[in-house]
């Protein structure tokens, strides 16, 4: 299925059929919680930055954390409201950023930006980065429109849903990719897909074609390049204030990244785009836990 334990994101070496955006040189894992009877969920950058925020009792507007990098402050976080109207004309999902900025930083502010802390010559904020709708396409498809707000004005992804499967197609950047799941679809693989490989967007012409393809040249998902892998973690018995509710691990090359960095500086625009995506997961896979465990008692007490 794609999601192979033992199966790493990172590659000892690299074919030439790999190009030089997959051949990850580093894997950066990302902590998504959860915040006890709250309708959100956070994004943290790092474990370190999640430990940070833990032991300064979940509180962001420190001024320490900005000297730090903005370490112990989300990157992200993901508001649902659960008496959203169905076919509404507003997104079903918000996604907020937080930001350091500093003097004299050339950075065009978002105009509903919010002022959280200042400190010296920096000053955190926290703004609108992605509206998410859930919608029906062509051929009753079912999936999600997502409209990031960046310095270079909005971009729009797509994740299509595979029919009777919790498996998501999009495309990110130049390549086709496929959020494939395992058996409880709590842990969730992205692989990129071949270019003459079957891909929802396809239309019925292109479709036909890799479908005769596929006959001859079968590759299984555990044969493509692997950018990020997603993991569910099951709650415990007891709530707590805040709880972990997923581990992301996503592949990043040297260019575009620092290692020594564990705040909010120098995190890839596609890190930050498969980062929302999984949010998104992180809130299916909970309602949907929910939702079973709600049915495993009502059966109990039928019969």
């Amino acid at each position: 299925m794609g999601n192979s334990p033992s199966r790493p994101i990172v590659q000892e070496s690299y074919g030439q059929e790999v190009p030089p955006g997959l051949r990850f040189s580093r894997e950066r894992t990302m902590i998504l919680a959860s915040l006890f009877a709250s309708r959100k969920l956070m994004c943290f950058p790092t474990p370190h930055s999640y430990e940070r925020f833990l032991n300064n009792k979940r509180k962001i507007d420190i001024p320490a954390n900005l000297e730090d990098g903005g370490l112990g402050i989300p990157l992200f976080e993901f508001k649902y409201d659960f008496f959203n109207v169905p076919f509404s004309s507003a997104p079903k999902f918000e996604i907020y950023k937080y930001t350091v900025i500093e003097k004299g930083q050339d950075y065009l502010i978002p105009a509903d930006a919010k002022v959280i802390c200042v400190s010296g010559g920096k000053q955190l904020i926290k703004s609108l980065f992605c509206e998410i709708w859930d919608k029906t396409f062509k051929g009753l498809r079912t999936g999600y429109e997502f409209v990031f707000q960046s310095q270079d004005g909005p971009q729009q992804f797509i994740m299509l849903k595979h029919h009777m499967r919790e498996n998501f197609e999009s495309t990110i950047g130049d390549w086709h990719v496929n959020w494939c799941s395992g058996f409880d679809s709590t842990h969730m693989d992205l692989v990129v897909l071949d270019p003459d490989m079957p891909f929802l967007f396809d239309d019925k012409e292109t479709a036909a074609k890799k479908k005769a393809l596929e006959k001859t040249q079968k590759k299984g998902m555990d044969d493509l390049p692997l950018w990020a892998r997603f993991r569910f973690v099951s709650p415990g018995i007891l709530p707590k204030l805040t709880t972990k509710q997923a581990t992301l691990t996503i592949g990043e090359i040297d260019l575009e990244t620092n290692p020594t960095e564990f705040g909010l500086a120098a995190i890839p625009w596609y890190s930050q785009i498969i980062a929302c995506m999984s949010l998104l997961l992180a809130y299916r896979v909970e309602r949907r836990r929910k939702r079973n465990n709600s049915n495993n008692q009502l059966n109990s007490t039928i019969f």
